[in-house]
């Protein structure tokens, strides 16, 4: 016996989230697998949840995101990639990106007001509870290398309990 879902839509932030054809065994304690796909997600409200709000947007993203959800509640999203429509800006707090390194100081200046041409997002989590976020940006700060363009890949990571709750919240 199963349960067979046609399809399935979020409304969320300014945008959508679908699914479709997903069967869940009734009696099966294997876990499910969903993918879910993104359409013209707030850009702003995914890296807020994803940084505490230590990190604001312009834009909006879509792409893919696999998820598997186990029995027992917890779920872990396989490698998923949003990509933005268009141009936009990212401002990131300097307490985002930890360290010292003059290197660092310089991506902390320039994600402080970053205009963006292209951005991409890989995220996936390794468990339950960690999330990785690998972001791919080209584009400039005006205020940094008298605006030459900038090609940055940057790593965040974090308590997918947190985002979770976060993105909960923003919901209600």
């Amino acid at each position: 016996a199963s349960i067979d879902i046609e399809s399935a839509k979020i409304l969320w932030k300014e945008g959508e989230i679908t699914t479709s054809n997903i069967s869940v065994p009734v009696y099966a304690s294997t876990p499910i697998t969903v993918t879910l796909n993104v359409k013209q997600i707030s850009l702003d409200a995914l890296l807020s949840a994803a940084t505490s709000n230590r990190a604001t947007a312009t834009g909006a993203v879509s792409g893919t995101l696999p998820v598997v959800i186990n029995r027992d509640g917890t779920f872990i999203l396989k490698k998923g990639s949003l990509k933005a429509d268009k141009a936009g800006t990212l401002k990131l707090s300097p307490d985002v990106i930890p360290a010292e390194a003059a290197q660092v100081a310089l991506l902390r200046e320039a994600l402080q007001d970053f205009h963006y041409n292209n951005f991409s997002m890989a995220i996936e989590s390794a468990d339950s509870k960690k999330l990785s976020m690998l972001l791919s940006l080209e584009g400039n700060n005006p205020s940094v290398y008298n605006g030459r363009m900038i090609k940055l890949n940057v790593h965040l990571s974090g308590d997918v309990i947190e985002l979770l709750t976060q993105s909960l919240n923003i919901l209600k």
